[in-house]
């Protein structure tokens, strides 16, 4: 039974509540654009403040030119046959309360009691609020349970301050339909200038609802299904998301638990007869002379090839085999400073006829640039000239830094491409130290070599 009190708020509420759904839609159905997407969105329809579950999971969604959340969720019922009540038209973007568009109701005859959790009602008692059922046992909307329910919508976890006709969607977006029952929204952790700034704080699921649509929506999706990993973690994904009160370490854990899951089960099988390929191929690390290299082990293989790219030859060349499957490192020694080098491996089993992997994607080494010998000398009572060697013609350039003692904060004085500095403004009598750095830009980062020894000078 409702009580007589809650008649009167929510007549006076209408206003509020309908500023609250221009987040919501509801529209007339519309079929799907024949022409190619402009990209895809992940949708579902949530009723978590019940305990009732979706009433569409997770899915991807293609939307077209043209598109507005409103056809998207409309588009959306009417391949899964729900039906749905709305005010407004589809194409009204005015966002103007009664033109705009809403999701009043869709048609849900579930016949398991709603369960609503404790935080919510423990929050309408503290309001003295009005706690009913359902107005219409085979619908779900307005005004069911208490004045403020309904439909809400968030697209990335954000609820939006305007209609679903307003909102343009963009490729990898996730648009949730939630249906709340108490505070406009913050019964979702929704904070808006009607529901104030909330009464609980729900964890983000925007990442973990994407990664469930990836597996509703995959080609492959009951191969998925049928891998005990893969079942293991999305049933999990599945309680976490009805969770409205755990935390967000545990969203976090489930999103990733899936993702890993889905990730193994999609890594290619290797072609039988053939090396597995070599893995994390990397620079480790380098040396003006030196460049070392690392990866990770192949189980099933002898050992491993380098290869380095040639210039002359403009080929990738055998520079080293390793006998050795258990050897993940190999330094290339003998090279030049500030010099780029591409490196490229393969994995290989000996037998009857050796057998190979494929080649790893290239990674690319920058030696770094010789240390300068720097020497200093005051030429004046104001001035002290800095010179150095041990260069090279493939630096892109030097920093000297200067210091009022050896141990103090050096600061950048001058950047330069020449081999010498004279620095000037400085007081007579006192010491000031130097040291010089080279460098090498390559791709838009500096490469740098080592600091020189500190030479200091006093001043004449």
């Amino acid at each position: 039974m409702r009580k007589k009190g809650g008649i009167f708020k929510k007549i006076t509420s209408v206003l509020v509540a309908l500023l609250m759904v221009l987040s919501t839609i509801a529209i007339s159905p519309i079929k799907a654009n024949a022409a190619t997407p402009k990209g895809y969105i992940t949708v579902s329809v949530e009723r978590f403040t019940l305990g009732l579950g979706y009433l569409i999971e997770p899915v991807k969604v293609p939307f077209y030119s043209g598109d507005n959340g409103a056809k998207i969720l409309t588009r959306l019922l009417d391949d899964y046959g729900l039906e749905y009540r709305n005010t407004g038209k589809v194409d009204d973007t005015s966002g103007l309360v009664g033109s705009t568009f809403y999701l009043s109701y869709i048609r849900d005859d579930e016949s398991k009691k709603a369960q609503i959790p404790k935080y919510i009602t423990d929050q309408i008692k503290k309001e003295k609020g009005d706690l009913y059922g359902r107005q219409d046992s085979d619908w779900l909307g307005e005004f069911d349970y208490t004045y403020m329910s309904g439909w809400m919508y968030a697209v990335n976890n954000v609820f939006p301050g305007y209609g679903a006709a307003q909102y343009k969607p963009k490729d990898g977006d996730v648009m949730r339909w939630q249906y709340t029952v108490w505070g406009y929204g913050t019964d979702l952790g929704a904070v808006s200038e009607w529901s104030g700034d909330g009464f609980c704080k729900v964890a983000n699921k925007t990442k973990l609802t994407k990664e469930i649509a990836e597996v509703n929506s995959a080609s492959n999706s009951n191969k998925l299904l049928a891998n005990k990993d893969v079942k293991s973690a999305y049933d999990n994904a599945y309680k976490v998301m009805q969770d409205m009160t755990i935390s967000q370490s545990k969203v976090d854990t489930a999103t990733k638990e899936l993702s890993t899951a889905v990730s193994n089960f999609n890594k290619p099988t290797p072609t039988p007869g053939k090396v597995e390929a070599v893995n994390g191929f990397k620079v480790s690390s380098t040396t003006t002379s030196s460049v070392k290299l690392a990866w990770n082990k192949v189980s099933d293989c002898t050992g491993y090839k380098i290869y380095r790219y040639s210039t002359s030859s403009k080929s990738y060349k055998l520079i080293k085999t390793i006998s050795s499957k258990n050897t993940l490192t190999y330094t290339d020694s003998g090279k030049l400073s500030a010099t780029n080098y591409l490196y490229k491996i393969r994995a290989y089993k000996s037998g009857s006829k050796t057998q190979y992997s494929d080649y790893s994607d290239r990674v690319k080494a920058t030696t770094k640039p010789l240390t300068p010998k720097v020497t200093v000398k005051s030429t004046s009572t104001k001035k002290a000239t800095i010179s150095w060697t041990n260069t090279s013609s493939r630096n892109s350039g030097y920093k000297v830094y200067m210091a009022t003692s050896k141990y103090g904060k050096y600061s950048l004085v001058r950047t330069t491409t020449a081999k010498t500095y004279t620095k000037t403004g400085l007081t007579k009598g006192k010491t000031y130290y130097f040291k010089v750095r080279a460098y090498r830009t390559v791709d838009g980062t500096n490469i740098y070599g080592n600091y020189s020894t500190v030479k200091y000078v006093k001043v004449k």
